[in-house]
């Protein structure tokens, strides 16, 4: 189950009013069944959008969000799209009378465009450079309203990283303690690494996973056999994927999913080489797992469950939440250069990969972050085990 970051409700409900920058003339209002209506424009728009962008909720809204607030991470709906983000909320009310912001910095293979406003077709105002210190003012799935200096502009959503996401890599092959030691040293927290029956060589060992644990790094788990295919995608193959799954999370000791803490395992899809997969292949193969993975739980003496997760690109990961739910852990790429929408970033990823084939301390990795939200279905296992 996925950790949900709870703070004082009761505290921001007891604030008399809250800070917005209000770029919309009318407060959005909701009505008795918990649900904005919207057109169906506006929903996209605000879905999309972080607070302080396009939209202001008042404290009757925060009242009733507050009330219907359950198991997910969000705190209010838009037609049933989640929209009201506790860290943001939490961002806002830390910074009473001015709009969000959140410190962040360039993460890109080189220089990306400072554009004028959100937009390919937007003016270049200049190029900021790997690593450029910035502050994030707004947020959308596809570009990020940032302050660089004393200029405001826009930077494509996947090449902006906030301060405080937690820098990972993943990689083929196995790695020794002293290489996962050098990885910590150079600020990464996580790795991840792979289950599969197609090449033991890339597959997790328990001895390895204990080393990664030693140097002090978190573990990732992804299912990847090829999975790259339109016909490899339906109810029985993930059925198959996910058995062979909770077979080698078990030989590695992947500890499972316990109240306030996820355990994931995250099944790829692996469109990067060979273009659009259905989607509704896709989601047959996710039922597989997701019935695969409710049957060994209610079979198992322990009630064993590890979370599920999927990595994907932008079309992929936004199309399963919204079928799945926001349980479904959201590993996004942006491999799939040329399909809709591959350099943006949907909104409620967890891991987002933006670097490929980068060479550091002797292998080649790919590098990801994780969203500032907490938990992203890592493990580490003690030295015991």
């Amino acid at each position: 189950m996925k950790l949900i970051r709870v703070f004082g409700l009761s505290f921001i409900i007891a604030i008399s009013a809250l800070a917005y920058t209000e770029t919309k003339a009318e407060v959005v209002k909701v009505n008795t069944s918990n649900k904005y209506s919207l057109t169906e424009e506006e929903t996209n728009l605000l879905r999309k959008t972080d607070l302080n962008l396009d939209m202001i909720i008042d404290m009757e809204d925060l009242a009733i969000a507050s009330e219907a607030y359950n198991t997910r991470d969000k705190l209010a709906n838009v037609n049933d799209e989640p929209i009201v983000d506790i860290y943001d909320l939490t961002l806002i009310s830390k910074n009473m009378d001015k709009a969000y912001e959140e410190s962040g910095y360039i993460q890109s293979a080189g220089s990306v465009n400072f554009r004028k406003g959100p937009g390919e077709k937007e003016a270049v105002l200049y190029t900021l450079d790997k690593g450029t210190s910035l502050t994030i003012i707004g947020k959308s799935d596809h570009w990020y309203k940032v302050r660089h200096k004393d200029n405001e502009g826009y930077v494509a959503a996947q090449f902006v990283v906030a301060d405080i996401a937690k820098k990972g890599f993943d990689t083929y092959g196995a790695l020794s303690l002293s290489q996962y030691q050098q990885f910590k040293e150079d600020g990464y927290s996580f790795v991840a690494r792979y289950y599969s029956t197609t090449d033991s060589a890339k597959n997790l060992t328990k001895d390895e996973a204990q080393a990664a644990s030693e140097a002090g790094l978190e573990l990732l788990a992804v299912y990847q056999d090829y999975n790259n295919k339109a016909d490899l995608f339906n109810y029985e193959y993930g059925v198959t994927q996910a058995t062979e799954a909770i077979k080698q999370a078990i030989e590695v000791g992947q500890p499972p999913s316990v109240e306030g803490k996820g355990s994931a395992i995250y099944f790829a899809v692996d469109e990067k080489n060979v273009g659009d997969i259905p989607l509704a292949n896709i989601e047959e193969y996710f039922k597989g797992i997701k019935d695969t993975m409710d049957k060994f739980t209610g079979n198992d003496p322990d009630k064993r469950r590890w979370d599920i997760g999927v990595y994907g690109n932008y079309r992929v990961v936004k199309y399963l939440q919204e079928k799945m739910g926001s349980d479904l852990y959201l590993w996004q790429t942006s491999m799939g250069k040329g399909q809709e929408n591959y350099f943006s970033k949907y909104f409620n990823y967890d891991i987002y990969q933006n670097l490929h084939e980068v060479y550091r301390n002797g292998v080649f990795i790919d590098e990801n972050y994780t969203n500032v939200k907490g938990d992203f279905g890592a493990f580490t296992l003690s030295l015991q085990q």
